[in-house]
C-alpha cells in the first residue's frame, strides 16, 4: 500500500523530527523495532481544525513527551486515498490508534482541544510491551488455545500499565480472547486459566465485588488455586474485607508456590499500609 504520508518524530524547531516514508509498511518497521503504537492522523490542506491541531498538538513542545510515546504518521486524504479508503474514513480530523499489524485500537473523530487529547493519548502506555510478538499466530485463521491465552494476558499486561478509557479497551481486547479460547478449547485447564484470567482483568479496573460474588474457589483445580486466592484476595482488599483477603493469603502460603507467596506478601503490603 503506497502512500504519499508524512512521518513525525522530532523537528529540530519543536523538538521534533520530520522523515518522509512513502509506505505505512515502513511505520510498521519502525513500530516493531521500538515496541510503539502508531497514530494516524488523517488530514487535509482545506481542513481548519486540523491546522489548529497541528498547532497547537502536534508541533507543541509542551505535548512532546506524551507524543514520543508513538509512532505518528500524518496522512492528507486527498493524496492517500487508498489507505483513507481502507480505515473508511469520511469525514475529518480523524486519528486513529494502530498495533504493528494496523488493526485500530482507539479512535477519535472531530476537533479536540491540546490539553483534552493529550490526556486520552497519555493514558495509553510507552511500549506495546511482548504484544507485537504474540500477535503473530502461525495460523491466522486458527491460533492455538495457548496463542489466544498468550495474546490476552498480553493486552492483560497492557491493562496494568494504561489508565482511564485506555484501560478499558485493553481490558476488552483481554477478555475477548479469553473469550475466544474457552469457546475453542477442548483443555479444561485453558478453559479455566481463562476465565481467571477474566477474574483478574475485573480485580485490574477496580470490580472486585462481582469477584467475591462469582468466584468459587471450591470449583478451581489445585493446579490453578493459589491464582485463585491471589484474585480473590484482591477482590476482597477492595472492597474492605481485609479478614477474608487474609484467609486467601494464608491458602496460597499453605500451597507453597514460591511465585504466588512472594505476589501475596507484596498485596498485602500494598493494602495494609
Amino acid at each position: 500500500m503506497k502512500l504519499n504520508i508524512l512521518f513525525f518524530l522530532t523537528i529540530a524547531q519543536f523538538c521534533f523530527a520530520q522523515v518522509w516514508v512513502n509506505s505505512l509498511e515502513e511505520a510498521k518497521k519502525l513500530a516493531k523495532a521500538t515496541n510503539q503504537f502508531i497514530i494516524l492522523d488523517f488530514n487535509a490542506t482545506w481542513c481548519q481544525p486540523c491546522k489548529v491541531m497541528e498547532t497547537e498538538f502536534w508541533y507543541n513542545k509542551q505535548y512532546k513527551n506524551t507524543l514520543d510515546k508513538f509512532i505518528i504518521v500524518s496522512v492528507d486524504i486527498d493524496r492517500s486515498k487508498d489507505i483513507t479508503q481502507w480505515y473508511n474514513v469520511v469525514s475529518i480530523p480523524n486519528i486513529k490508534l494502530l498495533d504493528v499489524n494496523g488493526d485500530v485500537i482507539y479512535e477519535t473523530l472531530g476537533f479536540n482541544n491540546a490539553d483534552s487529547f493529550n490526556r486520552e493519548l497519555n493514558d495509553f502506555p510507552e511500549t506495546s510491551e511482548n504484544l507485537y510478538e504474540n500477535l503473530n499466530f502461525k495460523n491466522k485463521k486458527s491460533p492455538t488455545d495457548e496463542e489466544l491465552i498468550n495474546l490476552a494476558t498480553s493486552y492483560q499486561i497492557l491493562l496494568q500499565k494504561s489508565k482511564n478509557n485506555a484501560r478499558n479497551i485493553f481490558f476488552r481486547l483481554s477478555n475477548n480472547f479469553f473469550d475466544k479460547c474457552i469457546k475453542k478449547t477442548s483443555n479444561i485447564n485453558y478453559k479455566e486459566t481463562s476465565e481467571l484470567g477474566k477474574f483478574f482483568n475485573l480485580v485490574l479496573t477496580d470490580s472486585g465485588q462481582k469477584v467475591v460474588k462469582k468466584l468459587d474457589i471450591s470449583t478451581i483445580s489445585d493446579e490453578n488455586k493459589p491464582f485463585a486466592n491471589y484474585i480473590l484476595a484482591k477482590a476482597n482488599y477492595l472492597e474492605n474485607n481485609k479478614e477474608e483477603a487474609e484467609k486467601n493469603i494464608a491458602e496460597i502460603q499453605k500451597q507453597g508456590v514460591e511465585q504466588w507467596i512472594y505476589a501475596a506478601k507484596k498485596l498485602k503490603e500494598k493494602y495494609t499500609k
